[in-house]
Protein backbone atom coordinates (compact mmCIF):
# COMPACT_ATOMS: atom_id res chain seq x y z
CA UNK A 1 0.00 0.00 0.00
CA UNK A 2 1.34 3.40 -0.97
CA UNK A 3 1.86 6.12 1.61
CA UNK A 4 -0.14 9.35 1.41
CA UNK A 5 3.00 11.22 0.32
CA UNK A 6 3.69 8.69 -2.46
CA UNK A 7 0.07 8.83 -3.64
CA UNK A 8 0.18 12.64 -3.65
CA UNK A 9 3.37 12.61 -5.78
CA UNK A 10 1.81 10.19 -8.27
CA UNK A 11 -1.36 12.28 -8.50
CA UNK A 12 0.66 15.49 -9.05
CA UNK A 13 2.64 13.82 -11.83
CA UNK A 14 -0.60 12.46 -13.37
CA UNK A 15 -2.30 15.86 -13.25
CA UNK A 16 0.71 17.64 -14.74
CA UNK A 17 0.99 15.14 -17.61
CA UNK A 18 -2.77 15.24 -18.22
CA UNK A 19 -2.83 19.05 -18.28
CA UNK A 20 -0.09 19.02 -20.94
CA UNK A 21 -1.77 16.19 -22.91
CA UNK A 22 1.21 13.86 -22.76
CA UNK A 23 1.96 10.55 -21.09
CA UNK A 24 3.67 10.82 -17.74
CA UNK A 25 6.40 8.44 -18.94
CA UNK A 26 7.34 11.06 -21.56
CA UNK A 27 8.12 13.50 -18.75
CA UNK A 28 11.34 11.61 -18.13
CA UNK A 29 12.56 12.56 -21.61
CA UNK A 30 12.21 16.31 -20.98
CA UNK A 31 15.50 17.83 -19.81
CA UNK A 32 15.30 20.34 -16.97
CA UNK A 33 11.63 19.49 -16.37
CA UNK A 34 10.04 21.43 -13.53
CA UNK A 35 6.75 20.43 -11.98
CA UNK A 36 5.57 22.84 -9.31
CA UNK A 37 5.94 21.28 -5.87
CA UNK A 38 7.97 18.24 -7.03
CA UNK A 39 11.73 17.85 -7.15
CA UNK A 40 13.17 16.35 -10.34
CA UNK A 41 14.64 13.38 -8.45
CA UNK A 42 11.12 12.37 -7.35
CA UNK A 43 9.92 11.97 -10.94
CA UNK A 44 10.81 8.30 -11.38
CA UNK A 45 9.87 5.82 -14.09
CA UNK A 46 7.75 3.76 -11.67
CA UNK A 47 5.80 6.81 -10.50
CA UNK A 48 5.25 7.91 -14.10
CA UNK A 49 3.91 4.46 -15.05
CA UNK A 50 1.49 4.57 -12.11
CA UNK A 51 0.42 8.09 -13.12
CA UNK A 52 -0.26 6.89 -16.67
CA UNK A 53 -2.23 3.96 -15.28
CA UNK A 54 -4.31 6.36 -13.18
CA UNK A 55 -4.99 8.64 -16.17
CA UNK A 56 -5.94 5.67 -18.37
CA UNK A 57 -8.49 4.52 -15.77
CA UNK A 58 -9.98 8.03 -15.63
CA UNK A 59 -10.29 8.14 -19.44
CA UNK A 60 -11.91 4.70 -19.45
CA UNK A 61 -14.45 5.82 -16.80
CA UNK A 62 -15.44 8.80 -18.98
CA UNK A 63 -15.75 6.61 -22.08
CA UNK A 64 -17.86 4.04 -20.21
CA UNK A 65 -20.11 6.73 -18.75
CA UNK A 66 -20.69 9.01 -21.76
CA UNK A 67 -20.10 7.02 -24.95
CA UNK A 68 -22.78 4.69 -26.30
CA UNK A 69 -21.59 1.09 -26.74
CA UNK A 70 -21.74 1.31 -30.53
CA UNK A 71 -19.40 4.31 -30.52
CA UNK A 72 -17.02 2.69 -28.02
CA UNK A 73 -16.22 0.04 -30.64
CA UNK A 74 -14.99 2.77 -33.01
CA UNK A 75 -12.69 4.47 -30.48
CA UNK A 76 -9.11 4.41 -31.82
CA UNK A 77 -6.68 1.81 -30.55
CA UNK A 78 -4.93 4.58 -28.59
CA UNK A 79 -7.48 4.10 -25.83
CA UNK A 80 -6.84 0.52 -24.81
CA UNK A 81 -8.38 -1.61 -22.15
CA UNK A 82 -7.28 -0.27 -18.78
CA UNK A 83 -4.61 -2.38 -17.15
CA UNK A 84 -4.43 -2.92 -13.40
CA UNK A 85 -2.09 -0.80 -11.29
CA UNK A 86 1.60 -1.21 -12.09
CA UNK A 87 2.26 -2.24 -8.47
CA UNK A 88 -0.40 -4.95 -8.39
CA UNK A 89 0.89 -6.49 -11.64
CA UNK A 90 4.53 -6.59 -10.63
CA UNK A 91 3.96 -7.37 -6.95
CA UNK A 92 3.04 -10.93 -7.85
CA UNK A 93 6.34 -11.36 -9.70
CA UNK A 94 8.54 -9.85 -6.99
CA UNK A 95 10.12 -12.32 -4.66
CA UNK A 96 10.85 -11.37 -1.09
CA UNK A 97 13.17 -12.65 1.60
CA UNK A 98 11.91 -12.16 5.18
CA UNK A 99 9.38 -9.66 3.81
CA UNK A 100 12.09 -7.51 2.16
CA UNK A 101 12.73 -7.21 -1.58
CA UNK A 102 15.58 -9.45 -2.73
CA UNK A 103 17.61 -6.44 -3.85
CA UNK A 104 17.37 -4.88 -0.40
CA UNK A 105 18.64 -8.08 1.23
CA UNK A 106 21.48 -8.29 -1.31
CA UNK A 107 22.45 -4.68 -0.47
CA UNK A 108 22.56 -5.79 3.18
CA UNK A 109 24.88 -8.63 2.15
CA UNK A 110 27.12 -6.14 0.35
CA UNK A 111 27.21 -3.89 3.39
CA UNK A 112 28.19 -6.90 5.51
CA UNK A 113 31.01 -7.79 3.09
CA UNK A 114 29.58 -10.93 1.49
CA UNK A 115 31.23 -12.15 -1.71
CA UNK A 116 29.39 -12.76 -4.96
CA UNK A 117 29.62 -16.53 -4.50
CA UNK A 118 28.31 -16.38 -0.92
CA UNK A 119 25.37 -14.22 -1.97
CA UNK A 120 24.63 -16.53 -4.92
CA UNK A 121 24.57 -19.57 -2.59
CA UNK A 122 22.28 -17.88 -0.06
CA UNK A 123 19.82 -16.67 -2.71
CA UNK A 124 19.73 -20.10 -4.38
CA UNK A 125 19.22 -21.85 -1.02
CA UNK A 126 16.24 -19.58 -0.29
CA UNK A 127 14.67 -20.53 -3.68
CA UNK A 128 14.86 -17.02 -5.11
CA UNK A 129 15.84 -16.01 -8.61
CA UNK A 130 18.07 -13.04 -9.40
CA UNK A 131 20.34 -12.37 -12.36
CA UNK A 132 24.09 -12.26 -11.80
CA UNK A 133 24.23 -8.67 -13.04
CA UNK A 134 21.59 -7.56 -10.52
CA UNK A 135 23.31 -9.52 -7.78
CA UNK A 136 26.68 -7.94 -8.59
CA UNK A 137 25.17 -4.43 -8.87
CA UNK A 138 23.27 -4.66 -5.58
CA UNK A 139 26.25 -6.13 -3.69
CA UNK A 140 28.41 -3.23 -4.86
CA UNK A 141 25.65 -0.75 -4.03
CA UNK A 142 25.47 -2.17 -0.51
CA UNK A 143 29.25 -1.82 -0.06
CA UNK A 144 29.14 1.78 -1.31
CA UNK A 145 25.88 2.79 0.42
CA UNK A 146 23.99 3.53 -2.81
CA UNK A 147 20.72 2.55 -4.54
CA UNK A 148 18.55 2.60 -1.43
CA UNK A 149 18.60 1.31 2.09
CA UNK A 150 19.74 -2.23 2.83
CA UNK A 151 17.20 -4.47 4.54
CA UNK A 152 16.97 -4.06 8.29
CA UNK A 153 17.22 -7.72 9.21
CA UNK A 154 16.60 -9.03 12.71
CA UNK A 155 19.19 -11.13 14.50
CA UNK A 156 17.29 -14.36 13.76
CA UNK A 157 17.00 -13.46 10.05
CA UNK A 158 20.73 -12.68 9.94
CA UNK A 159 21.51 -16.02 11.56
CA UNK A 160 19.30 -17.81 9.04
CA UNK A 161 21.14 -16.19 6.13
CA UNK A 162 24.52 -17.16 7.57
CA UNK A 163 23.23 -20.69 8.16
CA UNK A 164 22.54 -21.04 4.42
CA UNK A 165 26.29 -20.72 3.86
CA UNK A 166 27.04 -23.34 6.50
CA UNK A 167 24.52 -25.77 4.98
CA UNK A 168 26.16 -25.38 1.57
CA UNK A 169 29.63 -25.98 3.05
CA UNK A 170 28.51 -29.30 4.53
Amino acid sequence: MKSDKETKLIMQIADFADSHAILATHLLEIPKLKIPGIKRKHITAARCRMADSHNAREVQKIIDQYCPPAFQKRIPALVKEVKPDYDSRSAEKRKRIFGFPITSVVRWMGKEGWTLDEARIAIRTLNCDITDSTLRTQLTAGKNGKRGEPAKLSISETEELYSTLEEEAE
